[in-house]
């Protein structure tokens, strides 16, 4: 009898420290609506020093800000933030859209109030037709350098290859700290014949 009632305090003992230990692991404050935990939930959280674990509000499921990232036509346009220079707009996470939009490239992040007026003005923007009319655009001619530090030089004995293109297309294949060089030379027909000039004198 005596060892069955040390048994049952020793059973009741482990399940004590087990419900403490459970308890400990889900041991939580709250500061301004945020959860803040003893131990790393999962994936995504941050530590403050002060409070604990946390999942920052971006992160959060179902209160992730949307943002509406926008892609021009053309580099000058980004800062003038037209509807009628818009090429294409979606709809992403913040987070999403900001490993998109790179320095000195054709995109620009856009937020509108809600989250719902973000998806609406969005939409509105991705069903504009501003297509240009590529018989209408300047003509520039492209050069691809042998080298990166030769762009700036700007070299006819360095030119690997020109290519004569409507400026929206050329600009989207110029990327920043690439081998490519926008050249424009007069009217489209001399920028036509100097480009056809160019990518023949190493070919």
């Amino acid at each position: 009898m005596k060892k069955t009632i040390l048994g049952l305090i020793a059973a009741v003992a482990m399940c004590g420290s087990l419900t403490a230990a459970s308890e400990a692991k889900t041991n939580f404050t709250i500061y301004l609506g945020v959860p803040y935990y003893d131990y790393k939930v999962g994936p995504g959280y941050l530590f403050d020093d002060n409070r604990g674990w946390y999942q920052p509000a971006h992160t959060r499921v179902g209160r992730q800000k949307l943002v509406c990232l926008v892609t021009f036509y053309r580099r000058d346009q980004v800062n003038g933030g037209a509807d009628a220079d818009v090429k294409r707009a979606r709809v992403l996470p913040l987070r999403i859209a900001q490993r998109y939009d790179r320095p000195n490239d054709r995109n620009r992040i856009f937020e509108y109030g809600s989250n719902q007026k973000t998806r609406e003005t969005c939409r509105y923007l991705a069903g504009l037709d501003n297509q240009p009319d590529r018989e209408n655009q300047d003509v520039v001619c492209l050069v691809t350098f042998f080298e990166r530090d030769q762009v700036s030089g700007g070299a006819d004995a360095d030119v690997e290859r020109a290519r004569a293109l409507p400026r929206n297309i050329a600009e989207e294949r110029d990327a920043p700290d690439d081998r490519n060089r926008i050249f424009v030379y007069g009217s489209d027909e001399k920028t036509r014949e100097t480009c056809r000039y160019l990518d023949g004198i190493n070919n």
